[in-house]
């Protein structure tokens, strides 16, 4: 079912419009672009419409609609994400910048 021209026209006004307007990713770009100058600004930059553009493209394969439909895999994709950000914070604790304590 294809989705009519004023739908269309009015998800992509509101999406330019959140796009444009500053929030968390602008202020992780500032963050990062104060912390180690323009490169590493442009590089998380980089990084937010990379995970953008997937998160997107997910959309557009029609992913939402697998999840709904089965509730396994949603919980099998949870939880696999629960085990990503517990390697990614057990690596910064034990990375070279993690403080000692004596």
């Amino acid at each position: 079912m294809p989705i009519s021209s004023a739908d269309l026209l009015i998800f992509l006004t509101a999406a330019l419009s959140l796009n444009l307007t500053p929030g968390n990713d602008m202020m992780f770009v500032l963050g990062q672009s104060l912390k180690g100058g323009p490169a590493r600004g442009i590089a998380a930059s980089f990084g937010i419409a990379t995970g953008s553009l997937i998160h997107l493209s997910l959309v557009a394969l029609g992913v939402a609609v697998l999840l709904k439909e089965n509730p396994m895999v949603f919980e099998t994709m949870r939880w696999a994400g629960v085990v990503y950000l517990l390697w990614i914070a057990w690596k910064t604790l034990r990375g070279p910048g993690a403080r000692e304590t004596n």
